[in-house]
C-alpha cells in the first residue's frame, strides 16, 4: 500500500471516496485472482487502514465475481454497434432496477446511475457499452460466441459493462457507509462515436453536485497480461 504523507489527506472525504472507488473498480476486474498481504512497507496506521479497506473491497468483489461473469457472457452474445446499444442498455437498466439503484438516461442509450448520500464529493465510474463491426472467430464454444453476424465485443466492452454492474452491486450493499456519491456512467459510442462528449454536453457535467473525479479501466486480454494483473 502507498503511504499518505499529508496528514490532511487522511481525513479528506474526497480522497477517501476516490480511493474506495478506484479500489473497487480494480477489484471487480481482478477478483478472485488477487491475494493481499501485509509487508514491511505498510507499518503506519494510515497504510494499514487502506490495506484493510482493500481486503474488504476484494472480499466484496469476490462475492459478485460469478454475477459479473454471467452478465459478461450474456452481453457477449448480443453485441451492438455505437449508438445502437439499446438491448445492452436494457440489460443495464434491468439489473440496476433489481438492485434498487436509481438511474436516468443521458444521451440514450446512455445510462447514469447514482449511489450514495447524494452529497459531495462525487466520483464517477465509467464503462463503455458498444461493440465492433467484426466477425467473431474465437476458440470459445459456439454457444458463447457472438450471435450477431458481423458484430463482436472484440474490445471487451461487454466485460467493462458487467464489471461496472458488479461495482454497482457492491456499492449498493454498502451505501449507508458512503461519505459522498458515486455516479455510474454507462457510455454508448466509444468506438469513434464521441459518446463521452455527447453525454457531457447532454447533462452529465451539469449534474449536481458536480462530478469531481472520474475513473475507468480497460481490460487487456493478451498473453503478456494474464488474469489478475493490474
Amino acid at each position: 500500500g502507498a503511504k499518505i504523507h499529508d496528514d490532511r489527506a487522511r481525513f479528506d472525504p474526497t480522497v477517501d471516496m476516490k480511493l474506495r472507488a478506484v479500489l473497487l473498480l480494480a477489484a471487480i476486474c481482478v477478483a478472485p485472482h488477487v491475494a493481499v498481504s501485509a509487508d514491511d512497507a505498510c507499518a503506519d496506521e494510515t497504510c494499514a487502514s487502506h490495506l484493510n479497506d482493500l481486503r474488504g473491497v476484494l472480499a466484496n468483489a469476490e462475492d459478485v465475481a460469478d454475477y459479473v461473469v454471467r452478465l459478461r457472457r450474456e452481453l457477449h452474445l448480443q453485441p451492438e454497434l455505437m449508438w445502437t446499444e439499446h438491448e445492452t442498455s436494457a440489460v443495464v437498466k434491468r439489473e440496476l432496477t433489481a438492485m434498487g439503484v436509481s438511474f436516468e438516461e443521458i444521451s440514450a442509450p446512455g445510462v447514469v446511475a447514482t449511489i450514495g448520500s447524494g452529497s459531495a464529493p462525487v466520483v464517477a465510474l465509467r464503462a463503455d457499452m458498444d461493440a465492433l463491426p467484426v466477425t467473431e472467430e474465437s476458440d470459445i464454444p459456439l454457444e458463447r460466441r457472438s450471435q450477431i453476424p458481423g458484430k463482436m465485443h472484440a474490445c471487451g466492452h461487454d466485460g467493462h459493462t458487467a464489471m461496472l454492474l458488479g461495482a454497482a452491486k457492491v456499492l449498493k450493499s454498502v451505501e449507508p457507509q458512503l461519505r459522498g456519491t458515486v455516479r455510474l456512467v454507462f457510455q454508448p459510442a466509444e468506438e469513434g462515436g464521441a459518446g463521452a462528449r455527447r453525454m457531457l454536453e447532454d447533462g452529465l457535467r451539469d449534474m449536481t453536485p458536480p462530478i469531481e473525479s472520474s475513473f475507468a479501466l480497460h481490460n487487456w486480454p493478451y498473453p503478456e497480461t494474464p488474469s489478475g494483473t493490474v
